[in-house]
């Protein structure tokens, strides 16, 4: 079985239209669920006004009825179709592969074909554009053999940086008194991108106990790209054309999006004991301010326990220093982040050259 790719997990397509229209098109949605039970009707008690139409027993396709905004005067409304290509494509709940091209083509294809199933005036509304995307890869740490267990990568993972306008997911913790994370989880946020890494495998068999074979040490990396992301990707934002969509949900665009996150926040290069990684840097006989450098931002991540928490105590000076050093580590193929002493490990394989190297591999035996 070739091993898991970049891909796109779920997209978001939508028109507008204005008010007169929505409650004709709801009336529709009525229509349809009293004739076929097929689809249920969920108000959305926080916005009047807005409707979510999922299929029971899950079809990777929920629609969206929801207030936009005012224009002269008018009320516009937002019809989204929220689709997983690969359960819509493929008509069985497959929630952990992303989907390929072949699939995605076919998702878009049956879109319409649902549409008018339930109103002709939801048909006549197609093509509709492109809101969002979420890219994903899964990595099987079974497979790929890093040499540490799933709860230390992750551990490593959460060291890692976080992007100026991003902000780290938190809640009150009772026990604590304070504001703590997930220990399973990374989630990043902006007003743009959601950037979320965590323990799929387990997520998912808590949430789909019936989908098969799912291992336990799954890392799922996840970036969703929302809308003013999307049209900042997109070369014809407020056009729509079938090569617009085609380039946003391609295995290319999925692969540059989630190795351009992955590098910024978890970092390039193999993880290596602080000393280790000072032996690594000594050995290369750099110049001593260059030297010096390198070794001071190895230290003050490793007793910060990560990246941003080092850069929370630089002065803005220290910080352009500091970038600097990161941006030379990552030249060496050494990760900024080091392996804590205790748990008795020499290396650590990067997650995402490893992936490469086991995809680089199956290639050549195929």
């Amino acid at each position: 079985m070739a091993y898991s790719f970049f891909g796109v997990h779920t997209f978001d397509l939508f028109t507008s239209v204005v008010e007169g229209e929505a409650p004709s098109i709801m009336a529709d949605f009525r229509r349809y669920r009293d004739k076929t039970n097929e689809i249920k009707i969920i108000t959305n008690k926080k916005y009047p006004n807005s409707y979510e139409i999922k299929y029971h027993g899950g079809k990777g396709l929920t629609w969206r009825i929801r207030y936009s905004h005012e224009w002269h005067g008018i009320s516009i409304y937002c019809i989204d179709a929220i689709v997983n290509p690969k359960v819509l494509s493929c008509g069985f709940p497959d929630y952990f592969n992303s989907a390929n091209h072949e699939e995605i083509q076919t998702a878009l294809s049956k879109l319409p074909d649902e549409a008018r199933k339930i109103s002709g005036r939801l048909y006549e509304l197609f093509p509709f554009r492109i809101n969002r995307v979420d890219y994903c890869i899964n990595f099987d740490m079974d497979r790929l053999q890093t040499g540490c267990t799933v709860e230390q990568m992750m551990e490593l993972i959460k060291r890692g940086d976080i992007p100026h306008h991003f902000e780290e997911f938190m809640k009150y913790d009772k026990i604590s008194h304070r504001m703590k994370s997930d220990q399973a989880t990374f989630y990043l946020k902006s007003c743009s991108v959601v950037v979320n890494c965590y323990l799929k495998g387990e997520q998912l068999k808590r949430k789909y106990p019936q989908t098969p074979n799912i291992s336990s040490n799954i890392i799922r990396f996840e970036i969703q790209c929302m809308r003013t992301k999307v049209f900042h990707i997109n070369k014809n934002p407020l056009e729509y054309t079938g090569e617009a969509i085609d380039y946003m949900l391609s295995g290319d665009t999925a692969e540059k999006v989630l190795t351009n996150y992955f590098n910024r926040i978890i970092k390039k290069g193999q993880y290596y004991t602080l000393a280790d990684a000072g032996s690594k840097i000594m050995d290369c006989q750099f110049k001593t301010k260059k030297e010096d450098r390198l070794l001071t931002a190895l230290k003050i991540i490793s007793l910060s326990r990560g990246i941003a928490k080092a850069k929370e105590k630089l002065n803005s000076d220290e910080a352009v220093i500091f970038s600097r050093a990161l941006r030379e580590l990552a030249e060496l193929g050494i990760n900024p982040v080091t392996i804590p002493r205790e748990w008795g490990i020499k290396r650590i394989d990067n997650l995402l050259e490893a992936h490469d190297a086991v995809v680089k591999h199956e290639k050549i035996a195929m």
